[in-house]
Parts: C-alpha cells; sequence; structure tokens
C-alpha cells in the first residue's frame, strides 16, 4: 500500500512541475488559432458556433507566440459562441477571437448530460430558434454517453401562439423512437421558410451505439435521411427515410437547398466513402484505391431530392469538375430573376492524407444547367478543411474555422475569412453598412448565358437522367423568403467586453492558471492523509503488539465497549507482576459473542455452567499489587458472612492466572454470618433470551440454573461479571472487611 501511495505522489508532483512550466503570467492575450468541424448557422443577425475541436494561439509580453494548445472539445464546458453582424471588422488589424461572446449551455442545462463537446454534426434552424443534432463526442470514463433520443434547442426568438412567459434560453427537445442522434459526419442544411432541416448520410456505430470521437466508432456508412420540421415552436416532428439504392451514402459530404417547386429540392455534393480522419491508422492501399474509384463520382453525379414529393434523382454535371473533396463548405446565390442558382463551395481536401495541404480554391456549381465553374485559384497555405461558411449578405459569404493540415498551424488569414461573390476575390473588412445585391459572375455567364442580374439562356443540362426532374425546375417557389439584412451598426464600434478563453479542459501542454494550484492543493491534501494513515497503522500495529492479536476484529470492538462499560481499562506500572497477554499463552480466555473461548483454535470453549449472564452493577476495586495471587476484591456481597442465597463460591489463584470457581448448589447454602444479620439477600434473576448477540443479553430462564459469572481477563485486570440487577449500597470503610 506505502509503495502504492509513494508512486501517486510522485507522480502528481511531476505533473505539477510539468505544468508549473507554463509561465501563463507572461501570457497577454489569446487567439483561435484553429477550429475543426463546428457545428454553425445564422439566426436573423447572429451566427452561432458550437462544439468541434478549437485550437488557441497564446501571446506572450515579449512578442513572441507559443506553440498553439488545445481546447479540445470546446462545447465540453458548454460552450457556444455568438457572432453578431453588426460589429466591422478587419482581418488584418482587428482581434478577430475579441467579436466572439460566449454563451454556455450548462448553466441552464448543468445535470442533463446533452452538452458535452461534440465534433461535427448539424445545427438546424429557421428564423427563431437553433437544434443541434448527431456529431461525436469525447470518450471519458467520468461521463456517461449522451441519451439517443434527446437533443438541445436554443430559442432566440419567439414565433407562433404567444407564450406569456416565454424568455430565450436553451431547452430540450425529444426524438421518436426510431430517430436518433447518434450519427455524425452527415450533410445538414436548413430551409428557414419551409422551417425545415436535412441530414443527409453519414457515419454511424455498430448496432447505432454511442458515435466516440475516437477515430474507430463510426465506421459504418448511414444510409438515411433525417428530416425535422420546426414549424410549431417546441413541437418539432422528425422523419427518418431511408436513402434508395442508387443513392450512395457518404461521409462529410455537403447538402443544399434550393428554392424551386412547391418546397424546394436538396442537392447532395462531394463526400468520400472512407473518411481519413476516422481511421485509426492511415487508409490502406486498397481503399486509397477504392475512394478514388468511387469518391470522384460523388462530384461528377449529384443526388437531387424533391421535397414535396418525397422523391429522388440522379443527375450527371458537366464542365470544370472538381476532384473529390470532403470537408468544405457551401452556400446558394440566386440570380435576382431566379433564372441561375449558383453553388458555391470552398476548401476542403480528397479524404486520402491528411498531411496534403487542404484546398484554397472555390467552384461554383450553377444550376439548372448543372454546370461546374471553377471561380477562384487560392494560395497554398491559405487553404483549410473542416470550416463553414454561412452568407451574410447576398453579395458576401464568411468562411469560419477550419484547419491546415494540423491543428499546430494557424489556419491563413484568421479564424474568419470573407469571401465576396460578386468579385470572387477574398476581402480584408467586413462593414455591415457596406452590401450590394447579388450579381451573377462573368466567369458564370460565360457559361450559361444572360448577365449579371440573372437572363441566363442555359437553363438544362445537356442531358437529363430523369424528365421528371425537368419538371421540378420548371415550377416555381412561391413562398416568401425572410431577410434580415441590411444589419445595423452597433451603436459602439468597440469590441464585446466578454472576451472568450481557451476551454478549461486544456489537452497538452495548454492547460490554464488553475490547473497547477489545484494539483498542488490536491498533492498536500494526499500527503496529509497519507500522514494521518500512517500515524493510525503505526498505533494498531504497536498496539496489536502489546496486547495481542488474536481475537477478531469485532471481538475487539466489543471488548472495547466492554471495557468501557466496566471502567478497568488501567494500564499496568512498569514492573507489576501483573500477567500481559502474551504472557498468558495459549490456555488465554477471551470473552467473544457472550461465552468464554480459548485463545487457540478449539472454538467455544465450555463455561462452567450452561448459562451466561448479564454483567453486575457492582463497582470494581483494584487488584491489590502486594497480593501474590490473583483474588476477587471483598465487597458488601462476596464477603464471607454475605454470600448470595443462591450459590457460595470460593475462588483460589489458578496456575495459568485465570480465576476458577467452585459451585454449591443453591440447596448446599453455607453461611458464615450470624443469625442476626439483617442484611438483604439478592433476589434471584427472571431474563428472558434476547435476539442480540451481546454479552450481556445471553440470560438464563431457569433461576434454579447452577450460575457462574462469565469474566474477561485481560493482561491488565480482571473483570468479575456479576449477576446481580440490583444496585448495591454505597460501600463503607470497615475494618472487618477484608481481602479474600
Amino acid at each position: 500500500m506505502w509503495l502504492y501511495l509513494f508512486t501517486g505522489i510522485v507522480v502528481l508532483a511531476h505533473l505539477e512541475v510539468a505544468f508549473a512550466q507554463i509561465d501563463y503570467s507572461s501570457i497577454i492575450n489569446q487567439s483561435m488559432c484553429t477550429w475543426e468541424q463546428p457545428r454553425v448557422n445564422i439566426i436573423r443577425d447572429t451566427i452561432y458556433l458550437d462544439g468541434g475541436y478549437l485550437w488557441w494561439q497564446l501571446g506572450k509580453s515579449d512578442g513572441q507566440y507559443g506553440i498553439p494548445q488545445s481546447g479540445g472539445l470546446d462545447n465540453r464546458n458548454g460552450n457556444v459562441y455568438e457572432l453578431s453582424l453588426r460589429l466591422p471588422f478587419d482581418t488584418k488589424s482587428t482581434n478577430l477571437t475579441k467579436l466572439f461572446t460566449q454563451r454556455s449551455q450548462t448553466g441552464e442545462l448543468a445535470s442533463s448530460g446533452l452538452a458535452p463537446g461534440y465534433r461535427d454534426g448539424v445545427m438546424f434552424a429557421n428564423d427563431g430558434e437553433y437544434i443541434v443534432y448527431g456529431g461525436a463526442t469525447a470518450l471519458t470514463d467520468s461521463q456517461a454517453p449522451p441519451p439517443p433520443d434527446r437533443v438541445i434547442a436554443y430559442e432566440a426568438y419567439q414565433w407562433g401562439p404567444e407564450k406569456p412567459n416565454w424568455k430565450a434560453g436553451f431547452y430540450y427537445r425529444s426524438l421518436p423512437s426510431n430517430v436518433t442522434t447518434f450519427v455524425t459526419d452527415g450533410a445538414g442544411v436548413s430551409a428557414p421558410s419551409e422551417n425545415l432541416g436535412f441530414y443527409f448520410s453519414g457515419m454511424h456505430a455498430k448496432d447505432w451505439g454511442p458515435c466516440w470521437d475516437d477515430n474507430e466508432s463510426a465506421n459504418i456508412t448511414a444510409n438515411t435521411l433525417v428530416t425535422v420540421d420546426m414549424s410549431v415552436m417546441r413541437e418539432e416532428t422528425w422523419k427518418i427515410d431511408t436513402l434508395p439504392d442508387d443513392v450512395p451514402g457518404r461521409a462529410s459530404a455537403e447538402l443544399v437547398w434550393i428554392p424551386v417547386s412547391e418546397s424546394g429540392i436538396l442537392i447532395a455534393i462531394g463526400g468520400v466513402i472512407y473518411p481519413e480522419s476516422w481511421e485509426s491508422h492511415n487508409l490502406t492501399a486498397s481503399q486509397k484505391a477504392e475512394s478514388k474509384k468511387t469518391s470522384p463520382t460523388f462530384m461528377q453525379t449529384l443526388p437531387v431530392y424533391d421535397v414535396a414529393n418525397k422523391r429522388w434523382y440522379m443527375q450527371n454535371t458537366t464542365g470544370d469538375i472538381p476532384p473529390q473533396l470532403t470537408l468544405f463548405c457551401s452556400v446558394v446565390a440566386a440570380a435576382t430573376d431566379g433564372s441561375s442558382y449558383n453553388v458555391y463551395i470552398y476548401g476542403g481536401y480528397d479524404g486520402l492524407d491528411l498531411k496534403d495541404p487542404p484546398s484554397d480554391d472555390v467552384y461554383i456549381l450553377s444550376v439548372p444547367s448543372f454546370t461546374w465553374i471553377k471561380a477562384y485559384t487560392g494560395e497554398q497555405g491559405h487553404g483549410r478543411s473542416g470550416h463553414k461558411c454561412v452568407k451574410v449578405y447576398p453579395d458576401q459569404m464568411f468562411v469560419l474555422g477550419g484547419i491546415n493540415i494540423d491543428p499546430t498551424r494557424c489556419v491563413g488569414g484568421g479564424i474568419i475569412q470573407v469571401f465576396n461573390l460578386n468579385s470572387l476575390r477574398f476581402q480584408d473588412s467586413y462593414n455591415p453598412e457596406h452590401w450590394s445585391p447579388y450579381e451573377v459572375p462573368a466567369l458564370v455567364t460565360a457559361q450559361i448565358g444572360g448577365d449579371s442580374k440573372g437572363g441566363a439562356t442555359k437553363t438544362a443540362p445537356s442531358s437529363w437522367n430523369d424528365d421528371a426532374l425537368r419538371t421540378v425546375f420548371s415550377s416555381k417557389y412561391t413562398k416568401p423568403i425572410q431577410t434580415y439584412y441590411p444589419y445595423k451598426l452597433a451603436s459602439s464600434t468597440s469590441t464585446p467586453s466578454t472576451v472568450p478563453k481557451p476551454d478549461g479542459n486544456s489537452h497538452g501542454s495548454g492547460l490554464p492558471n488553475w490547473v497547477g494550484p489545484v494539483l498542488g492543493v490536491i498533492l498536500a491534501l494526499i500527503v496529509i492523509a497519507a500522514l494521518v494513515i500512517g500515524w493510525f497503522l503505526y498505533r494498531r500495529r504497536r498496539y496489536k503488539s502489546t496486547y495481542g492479536s488474536t481475537t477478531s476484529d469485532g471481538a475487539n470492538s466489543r471488548m472495547r465497549i466492554f471495557k468501557w462499560i466496566s471502567g478497568t481499562h488501567v494500564s499496568p506500572p512498569r514492573g507489576s507482576t501483573i500477567a500481559t497477554s502474551t504472557e498468558l499463552g495459549a490456555n488465554e480466555k477471551h470473552f467473544s459473542g457472550g461465552t468464554l473461548s480459548d485463545g487457540g483454535a478449539s472454538g467455544r470453549a465450555k463455561s462452567p455452567s450452561s448459562g451466561t449472564y448479564e454483567a453486575g452493577s457492582l463497582q470494581v476495586h483494584e487488584l491489590d499489587s502486594n497480593t501474590g495471587g490473583r483474588v476477587e476484591l471483598a465487597t458488601d456481597y462476596n464477603s464471607a458472612e454475605n454470600q448470595s442465597p443462591l450459590r457460595q463460591a470460593s475462588y483460589s489463584p489458578s496456575l495459568d492466572g485465570v480465576l476458577s470457581t467452585q459451585d454449591q448448589q443453591p440447596g448446599d447454602r453455607t453461611s458464615a454470618t450470624s443469625s442476626n444479620d439483617s442484611r438483604p439477600s439478592r433476589p434471584t434473576h427472571q431474563h428472558h433470551h434476547s435476539d442480540l448477540s451481546s454479552p450481556l443479553s445471553d440470560i438464563s430462564e431457569d433461576p434454579t440454573e447452577d450460575l457462574t459469572r462469565p469474566r474477561y481477563v485481560s493482561g491488565l485486570s480482571d473483570i468479575l461479571v456479576s449477576p446481580e440487577e440490583q444496585k448495591p449500597e454505597p460501600l463503607e470503610s470497615n475494618k472487618s472487611d477484608e481481602r479474600e
């Protein structure tokens, strides 16, 4: 035990020293470095970001920057970040991290178990609320997996019938029995005008169990489409549909919603069959070969879903088709006249090797012509994967988060980038007062005809895979699409007062300030506890070496109580001739379980009589140290002239130091007192057996039975147990009372 305790103290001491090596006093600022696979959406004038891997860059007072530190799955403490679209910034001069504010889910759902850190998944949103769904969470020993049938929603605004006591905040949402949240790396999209959200394919674990962020558990491709209807506040409806055989599932694709036909259509773009980021090792040669063969087709032939009619189509594309891509982002921009809908995709990588630099290119898919156009060729080192894109104005898209090869290399340009959909260039600044209507870029009109306002002449692909799809695109979408721009400039252009900080559950060496002091306190408590335990063990060992350990722990406990009752725990003086427990040897008698037992292994020994009796209430006198043997001190009742009417017993020291008795029958009473003695004799006992196992409760029912006082012998003194219940009169000092 001491070895384990010492080892634990040494390990903790080394940990404290290691943590102390990080000089947090020199850190003067922190900024978001990389943010991989968060869940993101927009409600009116605010962007919400949840979960994902977030790494921080720590700035020092000497102007240097340390190696980026991981905040782990940043939502592990329930952190949700908000980015107001009313704040202007410059990507080269503004501290972009200070634009974000934090909101904690765990403040309102602290014991729900629904707000652990998630990587990936989707954030469904309409104009009033968002719901987080799916994703993989960290595998820990201290935390049970989240329930499969409950999710969290954040109600930012009220809609529908008035709710008198409503306030913004987080709320639970329940899923039906056939829908589970245990799915990740799917493609999600929201259609606010329809109050609908969709999650396409992805990965799940065996038997649809929890998706752990361990690169191994979720390794089965999901062939499902999950739909949530958010039309009625707090009464969302969920359903899950199986994909048809000709619509292949995949991981980390993009799903877009386009306003055509009655309720719009969905188009799934890209993705891979083997998500290399999920493998605990690199893809095998055969897996790479199969991915290179199959995954590029996810850019060439696209699944199209008619929402109103619940029907899938497959449609070929033409033009400058992108290579296989995964973990990229997308937004949709519509021509003013609706003659074309242009899907912008940015970044990502091929899903074959994480060490390959991610893409910094922008491609446009123009529908209904299903034509690909490469719109922007980026710079190496500026690309990213695992990021999200949000269209904040008709002409501007925000690129949020992402990672470049590994998290220790901060993404080029910062955690926020702004891409202009009209000029097809990244711009250095954002101002809510500066925006323009969407104009179809010249690169696109060169392929589909028309001009910047629309008027496309190519409104169909070179051939339809299914003529029914032509009908879908020919039908106009008539429902209004609410917009909330232009955004009002914040009254103060200063950055928010609440500045995000690295998560308290940091990994690696980037631990927060409180870790060292807390571990120091814990280490001190462990050392103190070890000293206290050692002191008690030392006292216990010393006690055993002095008084022996032949009785059980239970018997020892009972004897300590019994000795306390009798008041005879007196330590022998040095040089005393009283025998100790080690001197008594194997014939020592012990009081255990209401009977006398030998110190040996013989079990229960026979007592001088078959009955056991209640401890007497007589005062116990100390032995005369000058006495040659052990004898009972004289009392009013055991003196020769006052023997009990029930019996007379003569006592003589035995060879082993235990007092022996010679009982007489009640009818053989011999009195040494005169016939004129008026002192009362003790009455006989009438007791019933008790169910308790205490030595004081096993009382004979037969008053005529031969009574012998059981006694306990220790190395210190003899305890004589009397059967009397009657308290004796106070003893008087009488020279005639002599010790036997």
